[in-house]
C-alpha cells in the first residue's frame, strides 16, 4: 500500500459504542500497516459495553482528549503561557500562524491556541475530521501545521446544524478543506447545493466488517417470528411508527416480539407509548448493548425494522450502520425511503422500501414477510450479497487510504511529480 502514513482523527465522543464505523475505520488503517492517532473531547468511560476492538488495539493509549479551557481568567492566562512557551520551543512557527489576531479576532485565536496543545508533538499526513461540525472547528490547522484536512459528513452535520446556523456554514471549510467524504450519494448532492466544490466530494461509504457478522439461513416457517429494530432512541429513527405497526400486527399473530436495542432520550415517550397501545407483553427496550449482544439478537431474528424519518429538527440519518449488519446476517429489512437507504436497502430485492411515517405500509410489509418465508430466505442471502460487495469495511478502507495517498500528491491542487492516475472515484453500487 506505499508508504505508512500517520493520520490524525479528531471525533467528539471515544470510545463510543453506538459509531462502530468509526472505529472499523480506524482499526482498518492500523490493519494497513499506517499509524493512526485519536483526538476526543469526551471520554466514554462504559468499559462494559466497550467494544474488543478498543483494547485489543490499545486504542486508548492511542487517544488524547482536549483539556477543557479554564473558565476563570487567571487560570486561563497562565495555560496560554504555558502553551505559549511550550510551542516556542517545539514549535516556534506556529505561533505567528495562530495568533492572526486580525483574521481571526483574540477570543477565536485564544481558542485556536488551546485546542491546538495536543498536536504540537508530532507531524501528521492527514488530519481527517469525523463530522463537518469538527472539521469547521478545526480548518484552521491546515495552514498552521502544513497538513490536509479531510472531513467527513455522517448526518447530523448537513442536516439538522445547517438548518439551525444557515447554509453559510460551511463556507470557510469548504474553501480550504482538501476532500469531503459524504457518507452517501444524497449527502454529496447536499453539499454540492450548498456551495462545496464538487472536484473535492468522494462519495465514501461507511463499512461493516462482514466477517464478524456470519450469515444465518433463518428457518423458513412463521412460527416465533421475531421482529429487531437497533438504534438510539431519537425521532430521526422512527420507532414510534414501527411499534404502532407492530400493535398492528398482534391481532393475528399474538406470539409475535419486538425488540428494540438502544438508549435514547426518548425513552421515557416510548414507554408511554408501549403502555398506552397495551404492547408491554410484545414489545421490549432492550436498553444499549455490547456489539456481541447485538449479534446474538440479530442472529435469532427473523425481520429487521428501521423506520427512519426526518425528524422536526431537520436531522437525518446517513446509512444506518445497523442496516448493514442486519443485511450482512441474512436478515429481510424493512426502511423507509430515507436519505441514503435507497442506496442500500433494494426495494423487492433485499428488503422493502415504504414512505417515511406509514404505519400502515409497515404494518403490511410486516405481515407480507411474516407471511411468506420463502421471500424472507431470498431477500436474505440477496441482503449479504450486496453488503460485501458495497459496504465491506476492508475494502473501503484501502480505497481511503488510496484517497489519502493522492491528495499527497498534490500541493496548492497542482499535481506534484510522482502524481500517479486521475482522481479517486469510490467503488459505488
Amino acid at each position: 500500500m506505499g508508504r505508512c502514513l500517520n493520520i490524525a482523527f479528531i471525533v467528539n465522543d471515544f470510545p463510543c459504542v453506538s459509531e462502530t464505523f468509526i472505529l472499523n475505520q480506524i482499526t482498518g488503517l492500523l490493519e494497513l500497516g499506517n499509524k493512526v492517532r485519536i483526538f476526543a473531547y469526551e471520554k466514554v468511560n462504559d468499559l462494559q459495553k466497550q467494544h474488543a476492538e478498543v483494547s485489543k488495539y490499545d486504542l486508548l493509549n492511542k487517544t488524547e482528549y482536549f483539556a477543557p479551557i479554564p473558565q476563570k481568567r487567571p487560570a486561563r492566562a497562565l495555560k496560554f503561557l504555558r502553551i505559549l512557551s511550550r510551542l516556542a520551543i517545539r514549535r516556534p512557527a506556529w505561533i505567528s500562524r495562530c495568533l492572526q489576531f486580525k483574521k481571526y479576532g483574540v477570543y477565536e485565536s485564544l481558542n485556536h491556541l488551546f485546542l491546538l496543545e495536543p498536536f504540537m508533538r508530532e507531524n501528521y499526513d492527514i488530519i481527517h475530521c469525523q463530522y463537518g461540525t469538527i472539521g469547521k472547528n478545526f480548518i484552521y490547522l491546515k495552514e498552521i501545521m502544513d497538513t490536509k484536512i479531510f472531513t467527513s459528513f455522517r448526518g447530523y452535520d448537513l442536516t439538522r446544524f445547517v438548518k439551525e446556523n444557515g447554509p453559510s456554514v460551511y463556507e470557510e471549510l469548504f474553501k480550504r478543506g482538501d476532500a469531503f467524504l459524504p457518507v452517501c450519494d444524497y449527502f454529496a448532492r447536499r453539499l454540492r447545493e450548498l456551495g462545496c466544490p464538487p472536484e473535492r466530494i468522494h462519495i465514501h461509504y461507511s463499512g461493516i466488517n462482514t466477517t464478524k457478522f456470519a450469515f444465518r439461513d433463518r428457518q423458513i416457517d412463521d412460527r416465533g417470528i421475531k421482529i429487531l429494530t437497533v438504534g438510539r432512541l431519537t425521532e430521526k429513527k422512527g420507532l414510534e411508527y414501527s411499534i404502532r405497526a407492530v400493535a398492528r400486527l398482534v391481532a393475528r399473530y399474538p406470539a409475535i416480539p419486538y425488540i428494540i436495542a438502544g438508549e435514547g432520550p426518548l425513552r421515557p415517550q416510548l414507554e408511554d407509548l408501549i403502555c398506552k397501545l397495551g404492547m408491554e407483553k410484545h414489545v421490549h427496550l432492550a436498553g444499549s448493548l455490547p456489539a456481541e449482544e447485538i449479534k446474538e439478537l440479530l442472529n435469532n431474528a427473523h425481520i429487521f425494522v428501521l423506520a427512519s424519518v426526518t425528524a422536526e429538527s431537520g436531522d437525518q440519518e446517513g446509512i444506518p450502520g445497523s442496516l448493514k449488519e442486519a443485511m450482512a446476517t441474512g436478515l429481510p429489512v424493512i426502511a423507509t425511503r430515507h436519505s441514503g437507504i435507497p442506496e442500500l436497502v433494494q426495494d423487492g430485492v433485499s428488503g422493502f422500501l415504504i414512505p417515511e411515517r406509514d404505519v400502515d405500509a409497515l404494518a403490511g410489509k410486516c405481515e407480507y414477510l411474516i407471511s411468506h418465508p420463502q421471500r424472507r430466505a431470498e431477500m436474505g442471502r440477496a441482503g449479504r450479497k450486496f453488503v460485501e460487495e458495497n459496504f465491506e469495511i476492508s475494502k473501503l478502507n484501502r480505497e481511503l487510504v488510496e484517497l489519502y495517498t493522492r491528495s499527497l500528491e498534490t500541493l496548492d491542487g497542482a499535481p506534484r511529480a510522482k502524481a500517479r492516475g486521475t482522481r479517486f472515484t469510490p467503488t459505488r453500487p
